[in-house]
């Protein structure tokens, strides 16, 4: 794929015509590399259209590239929409990344977002294959405390306790 016929995809990509959009989002899917994601991101969180939202999203969730990770990780960080935090956050085990390096970013994100924001941390937690250092689940077990103590009355209270618990089974000997 030529420097070219990136800027071209990114092009069709930024433009104001809808159609011109969906094929572009097909062009990268079929021809285009992981420096398009941003935009894609863009597209599935901000776009009006619904069919340009669904197409950008698809290709995100599909995305099997490991740069594709530190991508979606860098827009969670800097994102404060919510809902927008629950579709990243949805993108990052859809695409089925190894999130074990970033557990503590995402298990911070989930502590301090929305219940849907933090179903998605669940799930992306619940799919990690590896262990993790059992200082990092202690320490993220120690927010997750303090946040509920300060909380007790949330509905995100039980989905934070069973978070705890998988967590703990993750924990490497």
């Amino acid at each position: 794929m030529s420097e070219n016929e990136i800027k071209s995809i990114l092009l069709g990509l930024n433009s104001s015509d809808d159609a011109v959009v969906i094929k572009s989002i097909d062009d990268a899917r079929n021809k285009g590399n992981i420096s398009l994601m941003p935009k894609l991101i863009d597209l599935m969180l901000n776009h009006q259209n619904p069919s340009v939202k669904g197409l950008s999203k698809k290709l995100v969730f599909d995305t099997k590239v490991e740069d594709g990770l530190n991508i979606i990780i860098k827009h969670l960080k800097t994102v404060q929409n919510q809902d927008h935090q629950a579709v990243l956050m949805a993108a990052l085990w859809e695409a089925g990344f190894d999130c074990t390096d970033n557990i503590e970013e995402i298990v911070q994100i989930g502590i301090e977002g929305n219940y849907q924001t933090l179903l998605e941390v669940y799930s992306v937690v619940d799919n990690i294959a590896t262990e993790l250092p059992y200082d990092v689940v202690t320490d993220l077990n120690l927010s997750i405390n303090e946040w509920m103590e300060d909380h007790p009355e949330s509905e995100k209270v039980p989905l934070l306790q069973s978070l705890c618990l998988i967590m703990n089974e993750l924990i490497g000997n």
